[in-house]
């Protein structure tokens, strides 16, 4: 199955659990890199800013996860999520906070967002050449790393010209 991201902007408020649990499915979006060192090192080739810096998540919002407390509703969100319930606390504990990370959404920086909405339409090409040259792109055509940027960038370009943030949706 692997992971995956989706790139999409919108106002905050839509930013719901809703959103978080199924993804930007009401909205445009666009797949693209793992975003904290893969797109970072684009925002650290665009900006000079260390991929570190701006491959960070500026905030996050991640699945509710909310244990019914009737003993029928409880058996079966334990059987759906593959829990033990005779499991002891600090194990249920932590599978509960891994399972409310495998999906999640986070805010790109803005600075970010404002590098790829500042690419050209027609400079696309050398800045996707330029960026596949880090280690994580190894394997990638140059087709493929440009209509990647080209995707990230036209969503960039949109979030830009509404006044909004570029989101992340992350799903393990």
């Amino acid at each position: 199955m692997g992971i995956r991201f989706c790139y999409f902007s919108c106002e905050q408020e839509r930013i719901t659990p809703g959103l978080v649990e199924n993804g930007p499915l009401a909205l445009d979006f666009v797949g693209g890199p793992e975003p904290m060192v893969t797109l970072g090192r684009l925002g650290e080739q665009l900006t000079g800013i260390s991929f570190l810096e701006i491959g960070e998540a500026v905030r996050s919002w991640h699945r509710e996860i909310d244990v019914p407390d009737d003993p029928v509703e409880r058996a079966v969100f334990f059987d759906d999520y593959g829990l033990d319930p005779q499991a002891p606390p600090d194990e249920l504990e932590q599978a509960l906070l891994e399972l409310s990370w495998t999906v999640s959404v986070g805010q790109v920086d803005d600075r970010m967002r404002d590098a790829l909405a500042a690419v050209p339409p027609d400079g696309g090409r050398s800045v996707a050449e330029r960026w596949m040259t880090i280690e994580e792109l190894d394997g990638w055509s140059s087709e493929e790393a440009q209509g990647v940027l080209e995707g990230l960038c036209e969503v960039a370009r949109q979030a830009v010209a509404n006044g909004h943030h570029l989101y992340c949706w992350t799903m393990l």
